[in-house]
C-alpha cells in the first residue's frame, strides 16, 4: 500500500531529523571493518615482521632464499623499508583484497611476483656485461613486497571509483618510474615490469578525463616525486641508474677534518682541497637538514600547487630551473642528471592555466618581509662570528643549501665550535624558516575575487536568478556610476557575454545600468550579448536588442504537496528513502566533514571521467564554486555517512532578502540510491523555507544551456545544433525532461543581441564561455562518443520503423 502524503512527510522528517553517530564512532566502525576484511593481507604483514626479526634463513633456509623467487616478497632487508611496506600493506593491499576478493587476491599476487621476478633476474644475467648499472642488477638481490603490492594493487583498481582508480595507477606508475632512475637496484626492476606488466593488461580502465582540481594534485605529486630523487639515489650510494649521480646532492665522499685542513694547507684553492672542504661542510647532521630543507621547500610548494596557487607555480619553476643550473654545472660529475628538472619545468610552464589562484599581496608582501628580517639577522649574526673579508665574502654562501658550497671558489673549513655552529646551521634555520613561512602563506584563504563593492551590491540589493554565478572565477566586472549596480561579463573576442542581467541596488536602475554598461562596452569596442536573462529586462533591450530563446527555467513554489499520479516518482523516491535508512543534511562546504567532502569530490570525479568533454564551466558549477558559505548543500547520506548524491542551491535576493534558490551542482553515486536526485530536490522544494526563513517562496531547477530552444534565427539554429551535438555528452536535453517530474512552472531564458549580422561571433563567445579549454584530444574523444551515440540512434530508429512496418 502506498503511504499517504502526509506519512511521507512525516517519515522524511524523521530521517531527516534522526541523530547520526558520531564521527569518531563512525571512524571506529570503519577502521575495524576495514582490517577485518584483508584477512590475507594481516597475515603478510604479521609474516613480514616476524621473518625480519627471527631471520629470512631461521624460517626457510640458506638455500630457499635464493631459490624460490616467491619467497622474495614476504618481507624486507631493513627496519626502514619494512615500516613503509607495512603501511603500503594497509592502504594498498586490504582495498586490493576487498575488491579482487581474498582467492584472486592471493593468486594474483604469487602470479605478478614470481613474472616479475624472475623476468628481472633474467633480464640482469642477459646484460650483465653491457654496463655498470646491468652488472649491479645481476649482482643484486630482491626481499620486497613492492613488487606484487604494486601490481595487485593496479589490477584491483579496475574495480575502484574513477578517482581512486585514477590515483593508484598514477600513484604506482610514478614510484616505479622514480625508483628506476634514481634507485635502480634488481627490486627496482622487478617494481618497474610488474607495473608496466599490469599497466598493459589494464590499459582499457586507464582514464585521465580529471577535474583541474585533481590535475593539480597530479601534478604536484610529480613535481614532489622529482625533488626526492636525490634522497633515494643516495640511500643507494653504489648504484649506477641513470639518475643516481643525484645522491651526491645529499651525501658526499668522507673526509676527516684534519685530512681536509693538511690538504688544504698546501694548496687552498687546488681541486683537492675544494672537494675535501665541500665533503667536511657536507658531513654531520646540521648539513643533512640544510638539504633536507630545500626538499621541504619543494614539498610546501608543492602543496601549494595542489591548491592552484599561481605564486607556489612560479617559486616551483624558479626552484627547478635553478637546481637544474646547478647540475649542469657540475656536469663532469652528474651528467645528464639535470632532464627531469628542466622537464618538470617545462611540463609546469604549459599547465599554468590551471593555477589561477594569485593568494593574499598583503600576506605575500608580509611573507617576504619576515624572510628579509630573518636573512638579515642571520647574516649580522654570522658576521659577528666572523668579522673578516673572509667571513663577508662567504656570507651569500650561508644562505644557499649546503650541497652548494662544493662550488664556492674558496671553500672555507671552520676553526672553531662557534664558527662550525655558524657555518653549518645558518642554512637550516634560513631555509626550515622559508618552508614554514610558504606553508603559512599557502595554507591562508585565497582572497576572493570578487570586488568588495560587486559583494556588497549582491548581498543588499536585487539580481536574477543566476546572478550568484557572476561571482565565479573568470569573470570580468564593471560597476556603475555611484556603484549603483554592476555587470558580470566575459570576453571573447570582441563579444561581451554577459553572466545574466545587471544586479543592482534599486530595481528602478535596472535598464539605466544597462545602458551605461552597454556605453562602456561600445567604447573598449565590444558588442553586448545579454546571455539568459527574463523576460523582464529583455523587454527594457527591445528597442535595440533582438532576443532569443536560449534555455527553459523550471521554477516550482515551495509548501507544493506531492500528491496524485503526477507525482508518483516523487513520492516513490521519499518512500524508498525512509525504507533503506537515506536522509537529507543541509550543510555548506565549511560545515561539513573531511569525509563528506572527499566523497563529494570523488563523485565529481566520476562524473567528469564519463563525458568525453571536460568540465563546463561558465553557468555551471564544479567542486570550486561549493566553497563560499552562502552556497547551501543538500546531501544524502546513510548510517555510515555514504554520501549517496548531493545538490548545491544558489542565494537569489530581492532587496537584500533571499527570496529563491537556485540548483546548481548535482552529483549521485552510480552504485547507491539510484531515485537520489529525485529524494534532494523534493526535500529542497520542502524544507527550504525552515533553511532560509519564511520569505523564500520559490526553488529554481535551474535553467539547461543548449537545451533546446528558437530555431527561427542563424543563432538559434547554431546554438540548438551545439545542444543537439552535446546532448549525448552532457545529456542537457535529458535533464531538462527530468525536472518536468516536479511539474514546474517554465519561464523562458533569452540571448539579446544588437546586430544579426555578430551571431557566429556570439555563437562562437558562448560555447568558448563553456569550454575555453578544449583540447585536440578532447574533440577526437567527443567525436568518438557522438559517433557512438548518432549510430545507437540511427538503430534505434530503423527498428522503430521496422517494428512499425511489421505492426502494419
Amino acid at each position: 500500500m502506498t503511504p499517504t502524503p502526509d506519512a511521507t512527510s512525516a517519515d522524511s522528517t524523521t530521517a531527516a531529523t534522526a541523530a547520526p553517530p558520531t564521527l569518531l564512532t563512525l571512524l571506529r566502525r570503519r577502521l575495524f571493518s576495514y582490517a577485518v576484511s584483508g584477512p590475507v593481507t594481516l597475515v603478510m604483514i604479521a609474516c613480514a615482521w616476524i621473518i625480519h626479526l627471527v631471520g629470512i634463513n631461521a624460517v626457510f633456509g640458506p638455500e630457499s632464499y635464493l631459490e624460490k623467487v616467491a619467497i622474495s616478497g614476504l618481507s624486507t632487508q631493513t627496519v626502514q623499508g619494512l615500516v613503509p611496506a607495512t603501511l603500503g600493506l594497509l592502504l594498498l593491499g586490504i582495498p586490493a583484497e576487498r575488491a579482487l576478493g581474498t582467492w584472486r587476491y592471493l593468486l594474483a599476487a604469487i602470479l605478478s611476483q614470481t613474472l616479475a621476478v624472475g623476468t628481472a633476474v633474467t633480464l640482469g644475467e642477459l646484460w650483465t656485461t653491457h654496463s655498470g648499472w646491468a652488472h649491479g642488477i645481476a649482482t643484486g638481490t630482491i626481499l620486497t613486497p613492492a613488487v606484487w603490492l604494486l601490481a595487485v594493487s593496479m589490477l584491483a583498481a579496475t574495480r575502484y571509483t574513477v578517482v581512486w582508480r585514477r590515483r593508484v595507477q598514477f600513484f604506482s606508475v610514478v614510484i616505479a618510474v622514480v625508483l628506476l632512475l634514481y634507485s635502480g637496484t634488481l627490486q627496482d626492476v622487478a617494481i618497474a615490469i610488474a607495473v608496466a606488466g599490469c599497466g598493459i593488461l589494464t590499459a582499457r580502465h586507464w582514464d585521465w578525463q580529471a577535474t583541474v582540481r585533481e590535475k593539480r594534485r597530479i601534478s604536484a605529486i610529480t613535481v614532489f616525486a622529482v625533488a626526492i630523487g636525490p634522497f633515494l639515489a643516495a640511500m643507494n650510494p653504489h648504484s649506477n641508474a641513470v639518475f643516481s649521480s643525484l645522491g651526491l646532492f645529499v651525501t658526499s665522499p668522507a673526509w676527516s677534518l684534519d685530512s681536509a685542513e693538511e690538504v688544504c694547507a698546501h694548496a687552498r684553492h687546488s681541486a683537492a682541497c675544494m672537494s675535501a672542504a665541500s665533503s667536511v661542510n657536507n658531513a654531520g647532521i646540521a648539513p643533512f637538514l640544510g638539504n633536507v630543507a630545500i626538499a621541504l621547500v619543494f614539498g610546501v610548494l608543492c602543496y601549494g600547487l595542489a591548491r592552484g596557487r599561481r605564486r607556489a607555480l612560479y617559486g616551483t619553476i624558479v626552484l627547478l630551473i635553478a637546481t637544474a643550473g646547478v647540475i649542469i654545472a657540475a656536469s663532469s660529475r652528474l651528467g645528464i642528471a639535470w632532464v627531469p628538472f628542466v622537464v618538470q619545468a617545462l611540463a609546469l610552464i604549459a599547465q599554468k592555466k590551471w593555477f589561477t589562484s594569485a593568494g593574499s599581496r598583503q600576506a605575500m608582501v608580509r611573507s617576504m618581509a619576515i624572510m628579509g628580517g630573518l636573512a638579515v639577522a642571520l647574516a649580522a649574526l654570522w658576521l659577528a662570528i666572523l668579522p673578516t673579508m673572509t667571513g663577508l665574502r662567504e656570507l651569500p654562501w650561508r644562505f644557499l643549501p649546503p650541497v652548494l658550497s662544493r662550488f664556492s671558489p674558496a671553500p672555507l673549513i671552520p676553526e672553531s665550535g662557534i664558527e662550525s655552529l655558524g657555518f653549518e646551521w645558518t642554512p637550516v634555520i634560513f631555509w626550515t624558516a622559508a618552508a614554514i613561512i610558504l606553508w603559512r602563506l599557502f595554507t591562508s584563504p585565497a582572497p576572493s575575487t570578487v570586488p568588495p563593492a560587486v559583494r556588497r551590491i549582491l548581498d543588499e540589493g536585487t539580481g536574477d536568478h543566476i546572478s550568484w554565478m557572476g561571482t565565479w572565477p573568470h569573470n570580468s566586472y564593471w560597476l556603475a556610476a555611484a556603484e549603483r549596480g554592476y555587470v558580470a561579463y566575459r570576453v571573447h573576442g570582441s563579444i561581451a557575454v554577459t553572466v545574466g542581467a545587471p544586479v543592482v541596488l534599486d530595481a528602478a536602475e535596472l535598464s539605466s545600468v544597462a545602458d551605461e554598461f552597454e556605453t562602456y562596452a561600445r567604447s573598449q569596442g565590444w558588442r553586448v550579448a545579454w546571455y539568459s536573462v527574463n523576460d523582464e529586462f529583455a523587454a527594457t533591450r527591445a528597442a535595440h536588442y533582438s532576443s532569443l530563446h536560449v534555455a527553459e527555467e523550471s521554477v516550482v513554489e515551495v509548501g507544493i504537496e506531492f500528491k496524485g499520479k503526477k507525482f508518483q516518482d516523487v513520492r516513490t523516491a521519499r518512500n524508498r528513502a525512509v525504507k533503506e535508512n537515506i536522509r537529507y543534511e543541509w550543510t555548506t562546504w565549511s560545515q561539513a566533514n573531511p569525509v563528506i567532502r572527499s566523497q563529494i569530490h570523488a563523485l565529481s570525479e566520476q562524473w567528469v571521467s564519463e563525458k568525453a568533454l571536460p568540465e563546463m564551466g561558465f553557468t555551471l558549477g564544479s567542486v570550486s564554486e561549493l566553497i563560499d558559505d552562502e552556497v547551501k548543500l543538500l546531501i544524502a547520506v546513510d548510517d555510515t555517512m555514504h554520501v549517496h548524491g548531493v545538490t548545491s542551491w544558489l542565494p537569489v535576493r530581492h532587496n537584500g532578502e533571499i527570496v529563491g534558490i537556485t540548483l546548481d551542482f548535482m552529483r549521485r553515486d552510480r552504485e547507491g540510491f539510484r531515485p537520489v536526485v529525485e529524494f534532494l530536490i523534493a526535500e529542497a522544494i520542502t524544507t527550504a523555507p525552515d533553511i532560509y526563513g519564511p520569505q523564500l517562496t520559490w526553488v529554481s531547477l535551474s535553467g539547461a544551456p543548449l537545451s533546446g530552444g528558437d530555431t527561427s534565427s542563424l543563432l538559434g539554429m547554431m546554438l540548438n545544433e551545439l545542444g543537439r551535438v552535446l546532448e549525448p555528452l552532457y545529456g542537457f536535453r535529458s535533464l531538462a525532461a527530468f525536472k518536468r517530474k516536479f511539474k514546474p512552472v517554465e519561464h523562458s531564458w533569452l540571448l539579446c543581441y544588437d546586430d544579426p549580422a555578430a551571431l557566429p561571433a556570439i555563437g562562437l563567445a558562448v560555447s568558448r564561455c563553456y569550454l575555453p579549454h578544449v583540447k585536440l584530444r578532447d574533440a577526437r574523444a567527443a567525436a568518438a562518443v557522438w559517433s557512438a551515440a548518432r549510430s545507437e540512434r540511427k538503430e534505434r530508429a530503423t527498428a522503430a520503423h521496422a517494428g512499425s512496418r511489421e505492426h502494419s
